[in-house]
């Protein structure tokens, strides 16, 4: 009896080796992978011609990859774009939402440019924008919660509100 406790343990040892070997050998692959290396099997991926095939071959390599995303669905990644507008003349923007510090940034064309900020209740928050020329510029904010812009402009313009958190 005491022969077969120690025979068990041993294959326990044995196996659980095994296992802690294999994970250490997918991550240092995943870590030795070069950007050539997985641009070429993504190639080779997206090659396969079965869709059902081709996607499970996706998978299974980004899963060997052991890449984790450091952030949480509900954080925003710096830069990334809330909103965006474009026109000429004169604009109200539908609402918008933010949670996190953001900005505005335009490139406008013509002689005058104004960008109002009004909170969701319809507030004047603040000029963000006054140009008497073309250009680019931004104004950044800390506030949260619902806003629209006003717009003025003589020209052309391009309006975008990112997450700079």
């Amino acid at each position: 009896m005491k022969m077969y406790k120690e025979d068990f343990i041993i294959k326990k040892i044995i196996f659980l080796t095994l296992i802690l070997c294999l994970l250490f050998s997918t991550v240092t692959l995943a870590q030795e992978m070069t950007k050539e290396n997985i641009l070429q099997r993504l190639d080779e991926i997206s090659a396969i011609e079965n869709d059902i095939a081709r996607l499970e071959a996706y998978d299974q390599f980004v899963s060997n990859l052991n890449i984790n995303s450091t952030e949480s669905s509900s954080s925003s990644p710096i830069n990334s774009v809330i909103a965006k507008y474009s026109g000429n003349g004169t604009q109200n923007t539908r609402p918008f939402e933010v949670n996190s510090p953001w900005e505005i940034q335009w490139d406008a064309t013509g002689q005058i440019f104004q960008v109002y900020l009004y909170d969701g209740n319809g507030n004047l928050v603040d000029v963000a924008a006054n140009q008497m020329e073309g250009g680019k510029g931004s104004y950044y904010s800390p506030k949260t919660g619902s806003f629209y812009l006003q717009i003025n402009g003589m020209g052309d313009w391009e309006i975008k509100i990112v997450n700079v958190d």
